[in-house]
């Protein structure tokens, strides 16, 4: 779901912009709805979880008055034993080492 690659720019007409990915949107869009109802958000995938580890660590590294840092802390995304946006049931050894690469990864990112 993350990879519609979709490219626009700031000089892009509101119509044109409508024109080139309005179709995508939808496809992507019936495509969540279907993962939801297959609950296959429920085991998110190894590079899906060290995304969110390296995405917690930068937020949480964030300015506290940044919109960013707000909203991940609200969710309690920014919680050090969170392992994920939403509960699942990934395996243990998956989220560990997901965690430790996100981990490796955000020091050379952030």
């Amino acid at each position: 779901m993350g990879k519609a690659g979709f490219k626009t720019s700031a000089t892009m007409e509101v119509e044109q912009i409508h024109k080139l990915f309005d179709k995508k949107i939808a496809e992507i869009a019936i495509k969540i709805v279907r993962d939801i109802a297959q609950k296959k958000s429920s085991d998110p995938s190894f590079i899906s979880l060290m995304i969110f580890k390296i995405q917690q660590i930068g937020w949480s590294r964030a300015p506290k008055d940044r919109i960013d840092y707000q909203y991940w802390s609200s969710k309690g995304w920014l919680n050090p034993r969170r392992t994920f946006f939403i509960k699942h049931r990934a395996n243990a050894l998956k989220v560990s080492s997901a965690r430790l690469v996100g981990s490796i990864v955000a020091k050379f990112m952030i």
